[in-house]
């Protein structure tokens, strides 16, 4: 004779995984989005202090010929 909640727990315990997973994703998707907006706010904040000192480019070496090169912004 069966237990009448038989499956009953396997059922349950697998919807609790789901539901795990799908939280966990909507974290990360958050915490991705809010990382990115981080990383503008920290470009404005340089760019803003470029243009504050009157930054109009910079000099790079170039790593093949070794020669600087003047890049702008």
């Amino acid at each position: 004779m069966e237990s009448p909640n038989c499956g009953v727990g396997s059922d349950r315990s697998a919807k609790i995984a789901v539901a795990l997973c799908v939280l966990l994703l909507a974290a990360a998707m958050f915490l991705s989005f809010r990382n990115q907006r981080l990383f503008d706010d920290i470009a404005r904040l340089q760019r803003e202090n470029l243009d504050r000192a009157g930054v109009v480019g910079w000099v790079r070496m170039d790593p093949e010929t070794k020669q600087l090169c003047f890049v702008r912004r």
